[in-house]
């Protein structure tokens, strides 16, 4: 499954301990589009305690009539595709994430934190 609670409850997960974090002012935003805009519905519905706002940008809220069946036309090759790329199954799906990688995201979370509290 692409979306739905568990991402939520992992982005409410996420939100608590980036809050938590000495760097973090205890304020945390979310902003993206497509499925980083989507994700950000599921994890408002938790109710992260520190989450102080979200910016779903593109982010669709009806998969079945904006995305799937369109119009009334069947989509669902474009869906597959889409959830092929993200499960990392595709042939053309990036290579997982390195540690470098990872501390890099932590970093620029980190500012981007610092940065929200000023």
């Amino acid at each position: 499954m692409l979306w739905g609670t568990l991402e939520g409850q992992d982005g409410h997960d996420f939100v608590e301990q980036t809050a938590a974090q000495p760097w973090c002012s205890g304020r945390v935003a979310l902003a993206g589009n497509s499925w980083l805009a989507i994700a950000q519905w599921f994890i408002a519905r938790e109710h992260p305690p520190h989450l102080a706002c979200i910016a779903p940008m593109e982010g669709l809220s009806d998969v079945l009539r904006e995305n799937v069946g369109r119009g009334g036309i069947d989509n669902s090759v474009f869906l597959k595709m889409i959830a092929s790329a993200l499960m990392g199954t595709s042939r053309h799906s990036r290579r997982a994430p390195t540690e470098a990688n990872m501390l890099g995201r932590q970093r620029g979370a980190r500012r981007r934190c610092q940065d929200a509290g000023n």
